[in-house]
Formats: C-alpha cells, structure tokens, sequence
C-alpha cells in the first residue's frame, strides 16, 4: 500500500469529481456521507473531504460554518457537494442554503450531486437524469494509487498501530551508545543518516523497529525534523516509509515520528482524517499540534508546500550546522587543532560506500503533471 499523491491541477465536472472523490479521500464514502470540493473560478480544485453520515441536517448550519466556509472564503468561487443516497440529500440541501445564507456570492456556483449505487444526477429530481458513474481518473491509474478502501474504518486500519513481534511495546529501541553517536552528528549529517534509513525502510529493507527508533531519535531535533519533512512530503515512497516507521515504533520513540509523518501526509494533500488519525496519537508534540490547527481551519497544503520550500526555511539547517561547527571549534575546546578537521568531517557525508544511502530503483519520468492542488 502506498500513499495517494496529489493529483495534478485540472478543471473538474460532476463526472470527474464522482470518479474521484474516492482517490482523493482514500476510502468509498459510505450511504449517508457527503463529500465536498471547493473550486475556484477556473474550476480547479481547491479543496477535498467527506462529512459523515453523523452529519444530519440540523448539524448542517454548523459543519457549514466550521468546515466549508473557511476553505471557501481561501482564493475560491463555489463548492460541489455530493451526496451519497437518499439520506444524505436533504443533509446536502441543508448545507447549501446554510452556506448562501452566511456567503451569497455562492448561490451561483453551489452544485449538487445525488449519487446512488453507480449513478449520479446534477441537480435532484425532475432537474437531470441518472448517468453512470465514470472510471477511475486517469491520474489515479497512471501514478498508480492504490484502490480506494471499502470505508473509513478500513482506511484508518492501514495507519493503525501495530504490537506484534518486533512492533510497538515489542519494539527494540537503539541503545544509549547509539543515541550519544547521533547526537554528536552536526545537524546535516544527522538529516543524512535519517534519509538513509527513510529510503532503506521504502527499500528492500522495509519498516524495521531499530530503524524505526533511530529515526524517531533523529526527528526529536526540530531543525533536523523540519528538513526530512522538506525532503520526503513530495516522494510518496517516503511518505509510505514513514507511516510504517510510526506503526511499529515503540511508544516511547513515536511522538516525534507521530509529526513528522502526520505533517508530510498533509503536505502531500492525504485526507485529513488519516492525518487527524496519526496526529492525535501525540497530543503533546508540537509539530502535530500544528498541523491539527491547520486542518482544523482548512489551510490548503499548498500554503503548508510553499512554506517548506521558502528560502527561510531552507536556511535554518545551514544555520544550525553553522551554530554547531563554532561550538565545536571553539578555542577553549580541548583539543582544538584536531578538533576543527573532525568537526568539518562530521559535517561531510559518510565517503565509505557501504554508508551511502540507499537509493531505491526510480520509475521513468512520468508525462503526468507535476502535484498541485
């Protein structure tokens, strides 16, 4: 199983949106569901994500307001909401008279879907006919994401954590000795060592508890953390490597794992109760309270991309590596001449071919266009 990619930017139609709203939540809406997507003018998606059926039409002028209306008020033009069998139609009508009420520039641009079983209709009855449920996007096929889970349920079961052996409370944990070598590391080499073992779990190694714990132990640096997050949200391989490093590792190693990868999931545009999934389970991390604030006000990942690849952000590994090379150069540290050359040398990757990272085989380029959203 692998992590679904950001579809590439596109104009959406009542087919396209029913075709891939499974793709783009990672699961079949179940009877009582709806699913909504945020357009902007040109019709491109803005935002994706399903209600469920708990949902019902007096909870609609709320879910309206706490969930619909911050992403339509982000740089968009509309909403389409889809809603799946009967019981979800009156929940569907509810939501939109709830939305042009507090957003009456929308009356216009409010559509929506009946589905039922294999077919759809725009617009309820009397207003269009049932027309057969397209198949699949051709986005979907040709990066090749996995089949939709048959529900929720089944989609958070993927991401849950495991205890067999080797896994969990079962986990063996790096010893002490390891964590003093990597935190003796300057900070870029400590990034290396963690890209390493991200690409050999998404290798022929696969999730390993030590590796899954060395990791973890890395990731408790923030400057470290926020550079792997840099380097794995836009590589589904990686993002895949890190939910199974989260699944297995030890409870005592997990919380830093529980934010990086929760943040890369929603970086990468993953549903947002996948990513509510992971980040709970570390209330107390700061990086995944960040990004359940995000989700809760409907920041689009796009802005979470854009700040990752903001040249600030690139620099604050450069400068930790700086802060590290003065203190361990210091004159008043002992043995200074030595010390310079050793410092400088810790800063470099590993030169032995058996310590270069792993680099799994890589598919041809793609002609599909590049993640947005």
């Amino acid at each position: 199983m692998s992590v679904p990619a950001v579809p590439p930017r596109q104009r959406l139609g009542a087919g396209d949106v029913v075709a891939a709203l499974p793709y783009y939540a990672g699961y079949q809406p179940t009877p009582g569901c709806i699913g909504y997507f945020i357009v902007s003018e040109a019709g491109e998606l803005r935002r994706v994500g399903v209600l469920p059926p708990a949902v019902t039409p007096g909870l609609a002028p709320r879910a309206a307001r706490a969930v619909i209306e911050p992403a339509l008020r982000q740089d968009s033009d509309g909403v389409i909401l889809l809603a799946y069998g009967q019981e979800a139609s009156a929940t569907a009508k509810a939501l939109t008279a709830a939305l042009i009420n507090r957003l009456p520039w929308i009356a216009n641009t409010a559509i929506t879907v009946d589905l039922q079983q294999d077919r759809y209709r725009v617009g309820g009855p009397g207003q269009a006919i049932w027309q057969d449920t397209p198949p699949p996007p051709v986005w979907a096929i040709a990066t090749g994401q996995p089949a939709p889970a048959a529900n929720l349920d089944e989609l958070v079961e993927r991401y849950a954590p495991l205890n067999g052996p080797g896994q969990g409370v079962h986990a063996t944990r790096i010893m002490s000795g390891d964590r003093k070598r990597l935190d003796s590391m300057s900070p870029s080499l400590r990034r290396d060592v963690a890209l390493r073992t991200i690409d050999g779990m998404a290798g022929r190694e696969g999730a390993r508890d030590l590796s899954a714990s060395r990791l973890a132990h890395i990731a408790r640096s923030a400057v470290v953390r926020d550079s792997l997050l840099r380097e794995s949200y836009s590589r589904p391989e990686r993002v895949e490597a890190l939910v199974q490093a989260t699944r297995i590792a030890h409870p005592d190693d997990v919380d830093p794992l529980v934010g990086l990868t929760a943040a890369a999931l929603y970086a990468a545009g993953h549903h947002v109760s996948v990513v509510f999934e992971i980040a709970e389970r570390a209330t107390g991390d700061s990086l995944s309270a960040t990004i359940r604030a995000a989700a809760l006000n409907s920041i689009p990942p796009n802005e979470i991309r854009a700040l990752l690849e903001a040249d600030t952000y690139r620099s604050q590994l450069r400068q930790a590596d700086s802060r590290w090379l003065e203190r361990h150069t210091r004159p008043d540290a002992p043995k200074f001449p030595e010390r310079l050359g050793e410092a400088r040398g810790k800063l470099r990757r590993p030169e032995d071919p058996t310590d270069r990272p792993y680099d799994p085989p890589q598919l041809p380029p793609s002609n599909v266009n590049g993640p947005n959203l």
